[in-house]
């Protein structure tokens, strides 16, 4: 079995954090700290050399990177700008490193997925940079060859490390990643708690990669019309529960029905367990469960009602793009599959778990759901199916 070359990363930590007021390392994220957020992520991604370059508050630090078994190395030179850290943090690369991420620590929400679709890209290629990108743009962290270590250790450049990359531009790759995270900083107070918001659910795709999702499996508009107004109902629905004290997941709830019919219709039978694999393969396996049972869910009355129960609801209340009852969306199914067919007691079963989840929904709320999604009807029962944003 091949050696696969070894892989560090190095984690820029040693700036001022001016413009956030606070030091960005230690903010608090997802349970941990920035600078945890990030090990995780690497060590998720199979990368086990992390080395930290510090600079200013160096000291109170080195609890965390101890914490994590983390390497260090402190750059006295700091207060002369980034290219000072990356110049220190390669000096303390072993002689046996194949490549590095070069990762800003105020980048923290990259995916482990998205790290490890660099990495394979670069043991194929062996590119002198490999990018990760997000809807076209480039984000952090790019993936250096060892090859460019000898230039950064030995050349000063008032243009920094921008300008030491844009030469390798001609030998450079881009990797087009469902992240959003690589395009995420935080400089500011309002970046910090935007990305707070995020980090509780970066198991579950952003309104924007939902939308990247959509466009690379080359989804139709119909269908786009038709998953956005399920998304939107589906956190109708969502919401009106959580205000009885259901604690269910917004964010869930809008990524699944936007996404349901991910595979629809380029497949034509099991469209929900494809596209569910789909998003296993992104690394989003929580909203593939409730992908994968769009269509066949079992529920019974009193049960708790989850994400899945939800947005299985909302596509039965949903026709093309127009709300309907469930007795109007089973009118279709029921002429094709009529009494006595071979499918008949299937689309039975989905008509009577759509009805029971109703039921559940609407003992629960206590109102009719057609009552919370009165101010979505306009005329002749079109909605309109902008993006939307959970």
């Amino acid at each position: 079995m091949p050696v696969m070359p070894k892989v560090s990363a190095i984690v820029l930590a040693a700036g001022f954090s001016s413009r956030m007021g606070e030091f960005k390392p230690l903010l608090p994220l997802a349970g941990t700290s920035t600078i945890g957020r990030v090990t995780v992520a690497l060590r998720q991604a199979g990368v086990e050399d992390v080395i930290v370059v510090t600079g200013y508050r160096a000291a109170e630090l080195l609890p965390e990177l101890t914490r994590y078994r983390l390497r260090h190395t402190m750059n006295d030179s700091y207060a002369a700008g980034m290219y000072s850290s990356v110049q220190s943090g390669v000096q303390a690369l072993a002689a046996d490193t194949a490549a590095f991420f070069l990762w800003p620590v105020d980048v923290p929400l990259v995916r482990s997925h998205s790290l490890r679709l660099l990495l394979r890209d670069f043991h194929q290629h062996g590119a002198a940079v490999t990018y990760p990108t997000f809807r076209g743009e480039r984000g952090h962290p790019p993936l250096i060859a060892a090859s460019l270590i000898p230039l950064i250790r030995t050349q000063e450049r008032p243009e920094g490390l921008r300008g030491l990359l844009a030469e390798q531009e001609t030998v450079a790759r881009d990797v087009a990643v469902v992240d959003e995270g690589v395009v995420a900083d935080m400089d500011t107070p309002e970046d910090y708690s935007k990305l707070k918001e995020w980090a509780d659910n970066r198991g579950i795709p952003t309104p924007a990669e939902c939308e990247e999702i959509l466009s690379r499996w080359h989804t139709s508009a119909e269908v786009i019309r038709h998953s956005r107004l399920v998304a939107n109902v589906a956190c109708e629905i969502a919401a009106a529960l959580n205000r009885t004290g259901v604690a269910l997941n917004p964010a869930w709830v809008g990524a699944a029905g936007l996404l349901h019919d991910l595979a629809k219709p380029k497949v034509r039978r099991n469209h929900a367990r494809i596209g569910a694999r789909i998003l296993c393969s992104l690394g989003f396996p929580a909203v593939a469960g409730s992908v994968a049972m769009h269509m066949d869910f079992d529920y019974e009355l009193g049960e708790p009602l989850n994400e899945t129960a939800v947005v299985y609801l909302a596509d039965k209340l949903v026709q093309g793009d127009r709300l309907v009852t469930i007795d109007e969306r089973f009118v279709p199914a029921w002429m094709k599959y009529p009494p006595g067919h071979e499918l008949y007691p299937l689309i039975f079963h989905r008509f009577i778990v759509a009805k029971t989840i109703l039921s559940g929904v609407e003992e629960k709320i206590g109102a009719p759901v057609a009552t919370i999604l009165s101010g979505m009807r306009t005329t002749g029962g079109t909605i309109s199916v902008a993006t939307i944003d959970w």
